[in-house]
């Protein structure tokens, strides 16, 4: 798979709605981080404003969200017929103005990355050449070989994603 992939409507918009409620009520964001720099270096040194970060793969205390990303993983999975398992579940917050720096989420040729928008929003993704606005409840499946950065709204208000390495 050379191509970024899409599912569309994995999760109806009252659960994705319910996942933002959860992420803004119950969650403690960290300063994303990217490449290997500390959270200090993106602000400070890099002067890159890449939003907020929650991971919850293995921490038991969010499991309505992994709950969440283990049914959009398999939505995915079986839809695509992926026999990898996840290895993180992140979860993304972004502000206007937020854009995380071009990275790969695992160099291993054989891995997956999948981006799923919990809100519409004009932020987006850009998967190499290319930019993919976000659409609610729109999953983008690439290599998670491929350089990718997060992109912030530029109107709305702000943007949520979750993002999925598989290669277990």
């Amino acid at each position: 798979m050379d191509k970024v992939l899409i599912l569309d409507n994995v999760l109806p918009k009252s659960v994705n709605k319910g996942i933002i409620t959860y992420l803004t009520n119950r969650c403690s964001w960290g300063i994303a981080k990217e490449s290997g720099a500390t959270p200090y270096d993106m602000l400070m040194k890099l002067k890159k404003y890449a939003g907020f970060s929650i991971e919850t793969i293995n921490n038991n205390e969010h499991e309505f969200l992994n709950t969440c990303a283990t049914i959009i993983c398999e939505k995915v999975r079986e839809s695509f017929h992926i026999t990898k398992n996840p290895m993180r579940y992140m979860w993304n917050m972004y502000y206007i103005g937020h854009k995380s720096l071009s990275h790969v989420d695992d160099e291993r040729l054989d891995s997956f990355s999948i981006i799923y928008n919990l809100n519409d929003s004009d932020g987006g993704t850009q998967i190499g050449d290319t930019f993919y606005k976000d659409v609610e409840g729109q999953a983008k499946i690439f290599k998670s070989h491929i350089l990718h950065s997060g992109i912030g709204p530029k109107t709305n208000s702000c943007r949520f994603n979750l993002n999925i390495v598989l290669n277990r």
